[in-house]
């Protein structure tokens, strides 16, 4: 068994696929870093596909364009992706049969406790722990951790306006973008790691 199938399927055309692998990244993956385990404490996914109503809203451009394979590292200007299996080319939005994307590494917890937060700073970070001998890579987490992770849904890029649709059963223009942090991580590693505006955000869970 190919340890990315979970996230091998071709192309996904609703927002539960994606969320599924989500809670199975932040349960059972960590980035692996010349032998050092990096944990997903907060991440994001974005995805697009041309063939789906409910995956190619406003929010769903956003994505970057890429020409990848499951389970791919991907480097750009926000920080580091987990990729899906993806046909993007540059101008994806105006061409048929596009679909791919990937999930944004947005915090990072370690061994010790330790929270990095942010997309840039934890790029850096796994990149300096391979010290130029390896690269970041998808791994199965290889030993017991002090906690059990718990996956929960944080709402991103909602005004309050939109909260109050959420809370109606609405979800305006499809365009409802949902990430996962861990909530199983001690209160006091988050919030020595985390500004202001990530408290506001991860107040927000679902």
């Amino acid at each position: 068994m190919n340890q990315y199938d979970f996230i091998s399927k071709e192309q996904f055309t609703s927002k539960d696929e994606i969320l599924k692998i989500e809670k199975e990244l932040i349960e059972n993956y960590c980035i692996n870093c010349n032998g050092k385990e990096f944990y997903f404490a907060e991440i994001e996914p974005y995805y697009y596909n041309s063939n789906s109503k409910d995956l190619k809203g406003k929010w769903n451009e956003n994505t970057y364009p890429r020409e990848c394979q499951a389970g791919d590292i991907l480097y750009h200007l926000s920080g580091m992706d987990i990729c899906f299996n993806s046909k993007l080319p540059q101008n994806f939005k105006e061409k048929e049969d596009c679909y791919g994307g990937g999930i944004l590494i947005r915090s990072i917890v370690e061994d010790d406790g330790t929270v990095t937060v942010g997309p840039l700073t934890c790029a850096y970070k796994m990149l300096n722990a391979c010290k130029g001998e390896s690269m970041p890579k998808l791994s199965r987490i290889s030993k017991e951790r002090d906690h059990t992770p718990n996956p929960q849904e944080i709402f991103r890029y909602l005004g309050e306006t939109d909260f109050d649709l959420i809370e109606k059963g609405e979800n305006r223009d499809g365009n409802l973008k949902l990430a996962f942090y861990d909530s199983g991580i001690n209160k006091d590693s988050w919030n020595k790691a985390r500004s202001s505006y990530y408290e506001k955000r991860i107040m927000r869970v679902k």
